[in-house]
Protein backbone atom coordinates (compact mmCIF):
# COMPACT_ATOMS: atom_id res chain seq x y z
CA UNK A 1 0.00 0.00 0.00
CA UNK A 2 3.04 2.27 -0.13
CA UNK A 3 1.90 3.65 -3.50
CA UNK A 4 -1.31 5.21 -2.14
CA UNK A 5 -1.39 8.89 -3.04
CA UNK A 6 -4.95 9.95 -2.26
CA UNK A 7 -7.79 8.54 -0.19
CA UNK A 8 -11.45 9.49 -0.39
CA UNK A 9 -13.74 8.71 2.52
CA UNK A 10 -17.50 8.32 2.24
CA UNK A 11 -18.82 9.15 5.69
CA UNK A 12 -21.92 7.47 7.04
CA UNK A 13 -23.42 7.14 10.51
CA UNK A 14 -21.55 4.03 11.68
CA UNK A 15 -19.57 2.54 8.77
CA UNK A 16 -17.24 4.47 6.43
CA UNK A 17 -16.10 3.50 2.94
CA UNK A 18 -12.45 4.16 2.02
CA UNK A 19 -11.19 4.40 -1.57
CA UNK A 20 -7.47 4.87 -2.22
CA UNK A 21 -5.75 5.53 -5.55
CA UNK A 22 -2.14 5.72 -6.72
CA UNK A 23 -0.47 8.53 -8.68
CA UNK A 24 -2.15 7.31 -11.89
CA UNK A 25 -5.65 7.19 -10.42
CA UNK A 26 -5.70 3.39 -10.18
CA UNK A 27 -7.63 1.99 -7.23
CA UNK A 28 -5.22 0.32 -4.81
CA UNK A 29 -7.38 0.29 -1.67
CA UNK A 30 -11.08 -0.28 -1.14
CA UNK A 31 -12.53 -1.20 2.24
CA UNK A 32 -15.15 -0.33 4.83
CA UNK A 33 -14.34 0.49 8.45
CA UNK A 34 -16.39 1.24 11.53
CA UNK A 35 -16.45 4.81 12.80
CA UNK A 36 -14.33 4.01 15.86
CA UNK A 37 -11.65 2.32 13.72
CA UNK A 38 -11.19 5.06 11.11
CA UNK A 39 -8.20 6.78 12.68
CA UNK A 40 -6.53 3.46 13.51
CA UNK A 41 -6.87 2.52 9.84
CA UNK A 42 -5.19 5.76 8.74
CA UNK A 43 -2.41 5.25 11.29
CA UNK A 44 -1.46 2.02 9.51
CA UNK A 45 -1.33 3.60 6.05
CA UNK A 46 1.50 5.64 4.46
CA UNK A 47 1.24 9.45 4.54
CA UNK A 48 -1.14 10.66 1.82
CA UNK A 49 -3.88 13.16 1.05
CA UNK A 50 -7.23 12.29 2.62
CA UNK A 51 -10.38 13.98 1.41
CA UNK A 52 -13.85 13.79 2.89
CA UNK A 53 -17.06 15.78 2.91
CA UNK A 54 -17.86 16.23 6.59
CA UNK A 55 -20.79 18.66 6.61
CA UNK A 56 -21.66 19.78 10.12
CA UNK A 57 -19.39 17.04 11.50
CA UNK A 58 -16.30 18.97 10.38
CA UNK A 59 -15.65 20.30 13.90
CA UNK A 60 -15.55 16.81 15.38
CA UNK A 61 -13.48 15.36 12.55
CA UNK A 62 -10.92 18.17 12.76
CA UNK A 63 -10.59 17.69 16.51
CA UNK A 64 -10.16 13.93 16.03
CA UNK A 65 -7.25 14.36 13.61
CA UNK A 66 -5.58 16.86 15.92
CA UNK A 67 -5.95 14.71 19.03
CA UNK A 68 -2.45 14.25 20.52
CA UNK A 69 -3.29 10.59 21.25
CA UNK A 70 -3.42 9.85 17.51
CA UNK A 71 0.01 8.66 16.24
CA UNK A 72 0.02 11.04 13.27
CA UNK A 73 -1.30 14.11 15.14
CA UNK A 74 2.01 15.96 14.85
CA UNK A 75 2.31 15.46 11.09
CA UNK A 76 -1.36 15.77 10.08
CA UNK A 77 -2.27 19.02 8.35
CA UNK A 78 -6.02 19.61 8.50
CA UNK A 79 -7.39 22.05 5.94
CA UNK A 80 -11.04 22.95 5.55
CA UNK A 81 -12.09 23.72 1.99
CA UNK A 82 -14.08 25.68 1.43
CA UNK A 83 -14.04 27.46 4.76
CA UNK A 84 -17.63 27.42 5.95
CA UNK A 85 -18.42 30.35 8.23
CA UNK A 86 -21.07 33.05 8.51
CA UNK A 87 -19.84 34.44 5.18
CA UNK A 88 -21.70 31.53 3.60
CA UNK A 89 -24.93 33.22 4.70
CA UNK A 90 -23.86 36.53 3.18
CA UNK A 91 -23.15 34.74 -0.11
CA UNK A 92 -26.54 33.03 -0.05
CA UNK A 93 -28.40 36.24 0.78
CA UNK A 94 -26.66 38.15 -2.03
CA UNK A 95 -27.20 35.32 -4.50
CA UNK A 96 -30.94 35.26 -3.81
CA UNK A 97 -31.14 39.03 -4.26
CA UNK A 98 -29.00 39.31 -7.40
CA UNK A 99 -30.12 36.20 -9.28
CA UNK A 100 -33.75 35.84 -8.20
CA UNK A 101 -34.73 39.25 -6.81
CA UNK A 102 -35.59 37.59 -3.50
CA UNK A 103 -34.89 39.82 -0.53
CA UNK A 104 -34.67 38.14 2.87
CA UNK A 105 -33.56 39.12 6.34
CA UNK A 106 -29.93 38.03 6.75
CA UNK A 107 -30.28 37.69 10.52
CA UNK A 108 -33.24 35.32 10.16
CA UNK A 109 -31.25 33.14 7.77
CA UNK A 110 -28.30 33.31 10.16
CA UNK A 111 -30.52 32.10 13.01
CA UNK A 112 -31.61 29.09 10.92
CA UNK A 113 -27.96 28.38 10.02
CA UNK A 114 -26.95 28.30 13.67
CA UNK A 115 -30.05 26.40 14.75
CA UNK A 116 -28.99 23.55 12.46
CA UNK A 117 -25.35 23.43 13.51
CA UNK A 118 -24.06 25.48 10.56
CA UNK A 119 -25.21 22.87 8.05
CA UNK A 120 -24.68 24.04 4.44
CA UNK A 121 -26.93 21.20 3.28
CA UNK A 122 -30.04 22.51 5.00
CA UNK A 123 -29.35 26.15 4.15
CA UNK A 124 -29.04 25.22 0.47
CA UNK A 125 -32.31 23.30 0.70
CA UNK A 126 -33.92 26.32 2.32
CA UNK A 127 -32.72 28.64 -0.44
CA UNK A 128 -33.92 26.18 -3.09
CA UNK A 129 -37.34 26.16 -1.43
CA UNK A 130 -37.40 29.97 -1.43
CA UNK A 131 -36.71 30.05 -5.17
CA UNK A 132 -39.10 27.29 -6.24
CA UNK A 133 -42.04 27.96 -3.94
CA UNK A 134 -41.93 31.77 -3.87
CA UNK A 135 -43.09 31.65 -0.27
CA UNK A 136 -41.84 33.79 2.61
CA UNK A 137 -38.67 32.98 4.53
CA UNK A 138 -40.73 32.11 7.62
CA UNK A 139 -42.89 29.68 5.66
CA UNK A 140 -39.85 28.05 4.05
CA UNK A 141 -38.03 27.74 7.37
CA UNK A 142 -41.07 25.97 8.84
CA UNK A 143 -41.17 23.66 5.81
CA UNK A 144 -37.48 22.72 6.12
CA UNK A 145 -37.75 22.31 9.89
CA UNK A 146 -40.50 19.77 9.30
CA UNK A 147 -38.32 17.96 6.74
CA UNK A 148 -35.44 17.81 9.24
CA UNK A 149 -37.77 16.61 11.99
CA UNK A 150 -38.94 13.72 9.82
CA UNK A 151 -35.51 12.83 8.42
CA UNK A 152 -33.84 12.83 11.82
CA UNK A 153 -36.81 11.03 13.43
CA UNK A 154 -36.61 13.78 16.03
CA UNK A 155 -40.01 13.15 17.61
CA UNK A 156 -39.02 9.60 18.52
CA UNK A 157 -35.67 10.77 19.87
CA UNK A 158 -37.27 13.38 22.14
CA UNK A 159 -40.02 11.00 23.29
CA UNK A 160 -37.36 8.55 24.44
CA UNK A 161 -35.55 11.17 26.53
CA UNK A 162 -36.34 11.82 30.16
CA UNK A 163 -36.39 15.38 31.47
CA UNK A 164 -33.00 14.68 33.07
CA UNK A 165 -31.65 13.52 29.69
CA UNK A 166 -32.87 16.71 28.03
CA UNK A 167 -31.33 18.97 30.69
CA UNK A 168 -28.01 17.13 30.59
CA UNK A 169 -27.86 17.32 26.79
CA UNK A 170 -28.47 21.07 26.84
CA UNK A 171 -25.86 21.64 29.54
CA UNK A 172 -23.25 19.52 27.76
CA UNK A 173 -23.93 21.12 24.38
CA UNK A 174 -23.25 24.52 25.97
CA UNK A 175 -20.02 23.12 27.50
CA UNK A 176 -21.29 23.75 31.00
CA UNK A 177 -20.56 21.61 34.03
CA UNK A 178 -23.23 19.36 35.44
CA UNK A 179 -22.74 19.58 39.16
CA UNK A 180 -22.71 23.23 40.21
CA UNK A 181 -25.61 24.36 42.39
CA UNK A 182 -27.01 26.71 39.74
CA UNK A 183 -26.93 24.09 36.99
CA UNK A 184 -28.46 21.49 39.25
CA UNK A 185 -31.25 24.03 39.75
CA UNK A 186 -31.73 24.06 35.96
CA UNK A 187 -32.11 20.26 35.89
CA UNK A 188 -34.72 20.54 38.64
CA UNK A 189 -36.46 23.43 36.83
CA UNK A 190 -37.16 21.28 33.75
CA UNK A 191 -38.42 18.41 35.90
CA UNK A 192 -35.29 16.27 35.97
CA UNK A 193 -33.61 14.36 38.76
CA UNK A 194 -30.62 16.10 40.32
CA UNK A 195 -28.86 13.17 41.99
CA UNK A 196 -25.34 12.53 40.72
CA UNK A 197 -26.23 8.97 39.72
CA UNK A 198 -29.20 10.18 37.63
CA UNK A 199 -27.13 12.83 35.85
CA UNK A 200 -24.32 10.36 35.16
CA UNK A 201 -26.80 7.78 33.86
CA UNK A 202 -28.24 10.38 31.46
CA UNK A 203 -24.77 11.31 30.21
CA UNK A 204 -23.96 7.65 29.50
CA UNK A 205 -27.32 7.15 27.79
CA UNK A 206 -26.77 10.13 25.48
CA UNK A 207 -23.33 8.85 24.47
CA UNK A 208 -24.54 5.27 24.00
CA UNK A 209 -27.36 6.43 21.72
CA UNK A 210 -24.86 8.57 19.74
CA UNK A 211 -26.79 11.74 20.52
CA UNK A 212 -23.67 13.45 21.86
CA UNK A 213 -19.98 12.95 21.20
CA UNK A 214 -17.12 13.98 23.46
CA UNK A 215 -14.31 15.46 21.37
CA UNK A 216 -10.63 15.01 22.23
CA UNK A 217 -10.51 18.69 23.25
CA UNK A 218 -13.23 17.89 25.84
CA UNK A 219 -15.94 19.82 24.03
CA UNK A 220 -19.24 18.12 23.32
CA UNK A 221 -21.13 18.15 20.04
CA UNK A 222 -24.72 17.05 19.51
CA UNK A 223 -24.95 14.66 16.57
CA UNK A 224 -28.52 15.07 15.17
CA UNK A 225 -29.14 18.34 13.30
CA UNK A 226 -31.08 20.92 15.30
CA UNK A 227 -31.78 18.62 18.26
CA UNK A 228 -30.64 21.21 20.79
CA UNK A 229 -33.09 23.84 19.57
CA UNK A 230 -35.86 21.25 19.37
CA UNK A 231 -35.32 20.32 23.02
CA UNK A 232 -35.39 23.97 24.09
CA UNK A 233 -38.76 24.26 22.36
CA UNK A 234 -39.94 20.98 23.89
CA UNK A 235 -39.22 22.13 27.46
CA UNK A 236 -40.78 25.53 26.74
CA UNK A 237 -37.82 27.83 27.40
CA UNK A 238 -37.83 30.30 24.51
CA UNK A 239 -34.87 32.41 25.63
CA UNK A 240 -32.60 29.34 25.97
CA UNK A 241 -31.51 30.49 29.40
CA UNK A 242 -30.11 28.22 32.11
CA UNK A 243 -31.19 30.67 34.82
Amino acid sequence: MSNIQTIGVDLAKNVFSIHGVDAYGKCVLRKTVKRNKLLDTFANLPPCIIGMFTGSNRVGMKAAFEDDKVPFSQSAQVNEFPVIDDGFIDHGTNRLKDAYNIHINRLELLDFWRENDNSPHWVINLMRELVTSQRSLTQCVDFIREAIRIEEDRDTIIQNLTQTDKAVLLLLSANKGLYSESLQAFVKKVGGKTTRSSVQASERKLETKSLIRLLPNKKVIVEPYGLTDAIWRDIGIDDKSFN
